[in-house]
């Protein structure tokens, strides 16, 4: 379930356009795993802090973290509908610092199983 989630996510970053652009970097994430085991309020979160970017260094970090969280979560449960919004949102967001969409599928091509 969870990795047909993140599937959906990388779809739907790679087919978001852009959105407007935020003022404030988002804080580092130091934790990269999902505490209560369920990664929707975590992507939710990332997103969030990804939409605060408005540069592409800071989208760039974002974009590292979500990497990382999602590979150290592949299998967590989470709410299909929910955390697929989010991650669509993360993507509207990073694109919108001018990171090109190019750039976030390289990145997350990292999540595809080989």
């Amino acid at each position: 379930m969870a990795s047909s989630t993140i599937r959906i996510i990388v779809a739907c970053a790679l087919l978001t356009g852009c959105g407007e652009t935020k003022t404030a970097p988002p804080p580092p994430t130091a934790d990269v795993t999902a505490p209560d085991g369920d990664i929707t309020t975590a992507v939710e979160a990332m997103a969030e802090r990804a939409c605060k970017c408005d540069s592409r260094a800071c989208a760039r970090t974002s974009i590292a973290e979500f990497v990382a969280f999602t590979k150290a979560n592949w299998n967590a449960k989470n709410d299909a509908a929910r955390t697929q919004a989010a991650g669509a949102r993360f993507a509207e967001c990073v694109i919108a610092t001018g990171v090109s969409q190019a750039e976030l599928s390289n990145a997350l091509t990292a999540l595809t199983p080989q």
